[in-house]
């Protein structure tokens, strides 16, 4: 009579611990894969978002333009009008605008065309008239000069994290009128930014040395120290959050955009 024998306890046991080690092993491998697939996916996505508004920014921008007709209208008053006026000499400026504006009914009637061109940048948004205008729809009454704006925003949306995200938005107003920072339509470009910052190169006098220039936080065509010309370029620096980092860690993209036509257009 022959004994059948089975495992024992102990064996079961250790081949029990044997399979889970390798089972956690594996997963810890397999997570790891899906942690750096998804890692690589958004920083791929993230690198395509930069690259294209970038790409996009610096198009516009070289394309960028003042004309001298919009800013000689008397509705813009240049500096000699302005920097030794008291304050009932701007009143009754403002007073005696209202009224050229103005038919007999007291109503207000058109600007006989009257636009504004200007570059207005700050240190975090950009304001400007440009010849970047793409026609994209059949029979679209439009020309290529378009309003620009980019800026940052607060999103109405969260990152995963809880931290209230912030966007990159552009503004788009292919009817220029007498306000170059209002208008036209919105839409986001970077959907989770940290930060962006814009500089602009002004350039130096020719008594310089080495023509000189600096970098300058603010610009503004329509005042009396930048009146009539643009910089020639523009440091745009962009500071987005690494996807799937914890704690959330950033990285920075920073490039120049040169501007082709600095001097007022005059036609």
């Amino acid at each position: 009579m022959t004994t059948r024998r089975g495992f024992t306890l102990v064996e079961v046991l250790l081949a029990t611990a044997v399979i889970a080690s390798l089972l956690v092993i594996v997963w810890g491998a397999v997570a790891i894969s899906f942690d750096t697939q998804s890692y690589m996916y958004g920083t791929l996505d993230q690198y395509q978002q930069v690259r294209l508004t970038v790409d996009r920014m610096s198009r516009e921008l070289a394309s960028a333009y003042i004309t001298e007709h919009a800013n000689k209208k008397a509705n813009l008053p240049g500096p000699e009008d302005l920097n030794d006026a008291s304050p009932e000499e701007l009143l009754a400026k403002a007073e005696e605008i209202e009224e050229e504006l103005s038919n007999p009914e007291g109503t207000p009637r058109p600007r006989d065309g009257a636009i504004e061109t200007a570059f207005v940048g700050k240190d975090d948004e950009m304001h400007f008239t440009s010849f970047a205008h793409v026609r994209t729809q059949e029979n679209e009454i439009s020309s290529d000069q378009v309003e620009i704006s980019y800026f940052v925003r607060t999103s109405r949306r969260r990152s995963r994290d809880g931290r209230l995200r912030k966007e990159l938005a552009r503004r788009e107003d292919i009817s220029l009128d007498d306000d170059v920072e209002d208008g036209g339509i919105v839409y986001v470009l970077i959907e989770d930014v940290e930060e962006v910052e814009f500089q602009y190169w002004e350039e130096g006098s020719a008594d310089d040395e080495e023509g000189g220039g600096k970098w300058v936080g603010r610009w503004d065509s329509r005042k009396s120290d930048q009146r009539g010309k643009l910089p020639s370029r523009v440091r745009i620096e962009i500071k987005v959050p690494i996807p799937e980092t914890d704690p959330v860690h950033f990285r920075t993209f920073t490039t120049q955009a040169p501007i082709v036509m600095t001097d007022m257009l005059r036609f």
